[in-house]
């Protein structure tokens, strides 16, 4: 009576809590399993997207416009020129601590001169690549653009009796033109041609020039 009595029955719940034990990991299995799929398409859509961005990135690279060439000769004749007008804004005397008007006008004429000999030089140099030519011809046109621009502010500052503002020339997009002056003057290595170098944006207070061969 007791192995009929209770033992079945031990053995019973025991099975049927086994089977609910197996009938769970079951389901959980069922329900792991488009989790599981769901992880790995995640990871190929990504590493899918990853290949496209490089592949992409690869053929703009190798696809993109290149910068215009500039030949060696050419270059060493900029630079050159430009060091050449650092030299010569160096040597301007500086305004005084409390400068007039006419102080102040005068050193700003004393610099545009030095630009426009800049200028003048600049338009001598003619590169072997018709594109390189064109693009520094546009470079050196960009300085005669802020050199006006300097002048007309030099106009104002001696109309007074307000302070005028230097209003910098903009190129087709509405940027200030000594944006792309100076992206031209870093891509091809004439970094003393830059806006920054010749302090070209500076009409007011003391003036910082690299120092140059």
């Amino acid at each position: 009576m007791t192995l009929e009595g209770v033992r079945p029955k031990l053995v019973a719940s025991a099975s049927t809590k086994t089977f609910a034990c197996d009938d769970a990991e079951v389901q959980q299995g069922e329900v792991a399993k488009p989790g599981r799929r769901w992880v790995r398409a995640a990871w190929i859509v990504g590493l899918a997207a990853f290949a496209g961005v490089w592949a992409f990135g690869f053929w703009y690279d190798t696809h993109r416009p290149k910068p215009e060439p500039l030949d060696a000769t050419s270059m060493r004749a900029a630079n050159a020129d430009c060091q050449a007008a650092i030299s010569s804004l160096s040597a301007i005397p500086p305004v005084g601590a409390a400068p007039t008007v006419e102080n102040r006008a005068t050193r700003d004429r004393d610099e545009n001169a030095v630009f426009t000999a800049l200028v003048t030089r600049l338009r001598r140099i003619h590169p072997t690549d018709r594109d390189g030519a064109d693009a520094l011809a546009g470079f050196t046109a960009d300085w005669q653009h802020l050199t006006t621009a300097r002048e007309r502010y030099v106009t104002a500052l001696l109309a007074g009796p307000g302070r005028p503002k230097l209003y910098i020339p903009v190129d087709p997009t509405g940027a200030p033109v000594t944006i792309r002056m100076g992206e031209y003057a870093r891509i091809h290595e004439l970094n003393d041609c830059t806006p920054d170098s010749l302090q070209g944006e500076v009409v007011e207070g003391p003036r910082a020039y690299p120092r140059v061969p």
